[in-house]
C-alpha cells in the first residue's frame, strides 16, 4: 500500500481519519472522485 508520512488535517484524508485509532479502517473520496480505502497502522505527532 501507500504510506503517508505527513498530511493536512483539513485535507480529504485528514478529515476522514480524524479521531481514528491504530487498526481502524475507513475510506474517503479524493478531489478527483476516486475512493481510497485506508487503514491506520501507526500514529505519531509531527515535529518540525
Amino acid at each position: 500500500g501507500i504510506e503517508i508520512d505527513v498530511f493536512s488535517p483539513e485535507s480529504p484524508l485528514g478529515l476522514a481519519i480524524h479521531g481514528l485509532a491504530v487498526g481502524d479502517e475507513t475510506s474517503y473520496a479524493a478531489p478527483n472522485g476516486k475512493v481510497f480505502a485506508v487503514k491506520i497502522v501507526n500514529v505519531e505527532t509531527f515535529i518540525g
